[in-house]
């Protein structure tokens, strides 16, 4: 299974989501490969009580096997369904360095 469709699957199993979104960024990186570089954009009620690094902290937890398959980064964006009804989008990644 591909890292964006088994991150996916693992992140609807494990926080009740109103709106998910990954990105396949790999082709703004320097390393290559298919899906190494993932933008993710995550709704829930769930995020209303964690800080900022909390909900990142519980996204990258949900991504930790991946990074043993070939996920090499996360572009973490999570917001509340407040958050999101005023935002409607996360900000673009930048890109490599040397890109």
């Amino acid at each position: 299974m591909s890292p964006i469709k088994s991150l996916d699957k693992i992140l609807n199993e494990a926080i009740e989501l109103t709106h998910l979104e990954l990105i396949d960024e790999s082709s703004n990186h320097l390393i290559k490969g298919d899906e190494s570089h993932i933008k993710v954009i995550a709704v829930s009620e769930a995020f209303d009580t964690l800080s900022l690094i909390e909900r990142h902290r519980l996204i990258n937890g949900c991504a930790e096997p991946l990074f043993n398959d070939g996920l090499h980064a996360l572009a973490i964006h999570c917001y509340t369904p407040q958050e999101w009804e005023t935002k409607k989008s996360a900000p673009a990644s930048p890109l490599c360095n040397n890109h």
